[in-house]
């Protein structure tokens, strides 16, 4: 009910007396201030934390979730469907009067992301790897629990360093979303070996009169060995063997 005051002043004047009168009427109250929220978000609550003005109650879609009192401070949790999520908060005074209504639109998403994919060799020298990696779009890569800064989230590939130490070792991939679903993890399982001499004992004709030439080698079992510009081979039953073509005059092989 609203107030009205009527003031009557009756002032002396020549011509008569001055009646006037002074209508009071509330203002309606301020609308209710939220503090900021996480969406989307993979939760199924939502803590909405705020502030009203003094002496209003708080009501939720239009029920009231707060009473009234001096403190303007309050603290709602509220649930959260899949999708979007609209909830309206308004104040209103002890005449009923209502504050502006303040909307607030939630998503929650709860679908987690695809895993991440890549294909590596088992082994390699190398104290860092790069990992090609297949990712969803829209998430970020996490290496070992960590961010990946600098792969864009609009990205479906990437290329991540992975520093080595030696020996096995595993490390974990994954992507997490917006909301900050993560996805499974894939696990990178690798073998850093350090570099060895290798007994090697290279076998070549030093005057050939036809091409190809068969270059031959005594090496330990199971060690890679390359011509340089070939395919590489194994050492097998301590030896390798592989024809390369030669031109005319001088020919340098490498192995």
């Amino acid at each position: 009910m609203n107030r009205l005051a009527r003031l009557l002043l009756l002032l002396p004047w020549t011509a008569g007396a001055c009646e006037a009168f002074l209508d009071v009427t509330p203002a309606v109250p301020d609308a209710p201030r939220l503090q900021e929220f996480e969406s989307p978000t993979s939760l199924d609550t939502l803590v909405l934390r705020g502030s009203r003005q003094a002496n209003t109650a708080l009501f939720l879609n239009d029920a009231e979730v707060v009473a009234r009192a001096r403190e303007g401070a309050f603290r709602l949790v509220l649930p959260l469907a899949e999708g979007q999520n609209t909830f309206a908060l308004t104040a209103v005074d002890a005449t009923g009067r209502p504050s502006t209504s303040v909307a607030v639109t939630v998503i929650r998403d709860g679908d987690a992301p695809g895993p991440v994919v890549f294909d590596v060799a088992p082994r390699t020298a190398q104290p860092v790897l790069n990992v090609p990696v297949v990712k969803p779009r829209d998430c970020s890569v996490m290496l070992d629990g960590d961010r990946v800064v600098d792969v864009p989230l609009s990205a479906v590939t990437a290329l991540v360093s992975v520093p080595l130490t030696s020996g096995p070792q595993q490390h974990r991939f994954a992507c997490v979303d917006a909301a900050g679903n993560e996805s499974p993890v894939s696990i990178l399982s690798v073998e850093r070996f350090e570099r060895e001499a290798v007994p090697f004992a290279l076998t070549v004709p030093a005057v050939v009169g036809a091409s190809p030439v068969l270059v031959s080698a005594d090496c330990p079992d199971d060690v890679e060995a390359r011509v340089v510009g070939g395919v590489a081979s194994r050492c097998e039953a301590g030896s390798f063997s592989q024809e390369v073509e030669m031109t005319r005059g001088r020919n340098v092989i490498s192995v």
